[in-house]
């Protein structure tokens, strides 16, 4: 495995760059996070939207499948997927790959949030379940979520072949610190690999035990019908009293100073209608109180 430093969300555009001409078509999860169309759409591809289920993030299979032509050329996959917390097996990944090798597609995986994953559950990287998988995909890594460092916008994009990675550092132009990322940030990142585990270990731990308050919380509120994401710091519940995504994010914000990201096409797609995304990636008081003020303002 190798790997080529990057600064966020540039990844996913240096993918993009390398792998799309303009017109080509990629196919991206609904919902998802929004950057996935925005980088489609910086370098001139044409955007295919394949249906996932905004509670469960199960795939449709045969819609992903209809979706491919003779202009496709790339599938980007969010693993473990934002906003829903779903983890992908390795059995998923695997009819993945499969379905990619059979059509002679790019993978794009991002999987920025794989060390943040609960109950035990199994994390398998895409490249890893099949020697197609491991061929021809490209793996996008930050550290970000991980260790807290977001400010200093740097991340890692991986494949397995050293000759094309030499190729795609070529061409991303991103083959130095004149370019790319900072010194210092190179050096927080490699410290955070480094000597964070300590930390990370009970960061974890504490937010699994925020995530199952805000479960708890919600699905007992009658106002939002949570799902329980399998990672990821954030959950993704339905909203039950008829409200749209944005109107309710904008109600909580006025009448219970609470800042939610409501589910809209803006940030996920078409999908996440319906749902609010909430970050549980603070103090235990904290997170009890905004969940409080949501309820009790209405």
């Amino acid at each position: 495995m190798y790997l080529q430093s990057t600064v966020l969300p540039w990844e996913w555009f240096m993918v993009a760059k390398y792998v799309l001409n303009p017109g080509d078509e990629a196919i991206i999860f609904d919902p998802v996070d929004f950057l996935f169309k925005k980088t489609v759409d910086a370098v001139g591809g044409v955007l295919k939207l394949c249906p996932v289920d905004s509670k469960t993030g199960d795939i449709d299979f045969d819609t992903l499948v209809s979706l491919i032509g003779p202009k496709t050329k790339l599938i980007s996959i969010c693993n473990p997927h934002n906003p829903v917390g779903r983890v992908y097996s390795k059995e998923i990944l695997k009819k993945i790959s499969e379905i990619a090798a059979a059509h002679d597609l790019w993978v794009m995986s991002d999987e920025i949030w794989s060390d943040i994953v609960y109950d035990n559950i199994e994390f398998n990287t895409y490249s890893s379940v099949s020697e197609e998988a491991k061929k021809k995909s490209f793996t996008v890594f930050g550290f970000s979520k991980s260790f807290g460092i977001a400010g200093l916008r740097i991340g890692a994009v991986l494949c397995n072949d050293i000759e094309l990675l030499e190729d795609f550092t070529e061409k991303s132009q991103f083959n130095s610190t004149i370019e790319g990322v900072s010194t210092l940030s190179q050096i927080a990142a490699s410290v955070a690999i480094d000597k964070a585990k300590p930390w990370f270990n009970d960061f974890l731990t504490h937010l699994q035990h925020n995530r199952d308050l805000a479960y708890n919380t919600l699905n007992s509120s009658g106002i939002l019908t949570p799902n329980l994401p399998q990672a990821t710091f954030v959950i993704f519940p339905k909203i039950e009293n008829g409200m749209s995504s944005d109107a309710f994010a904008q109600h909580v914000l006025q009448q219970g100073k609470v800042a939610v990201v409501p589910g809209s096409e803006r940030w996920f797609g078409k999908g996440a209608e319906g749902h609010i995304r909430i970050c549980f990636s603070t103090s235990k008081e904290i997170l009890e109180e905004g969940l409080n003020r949501i309820i009790k303002s209405f």
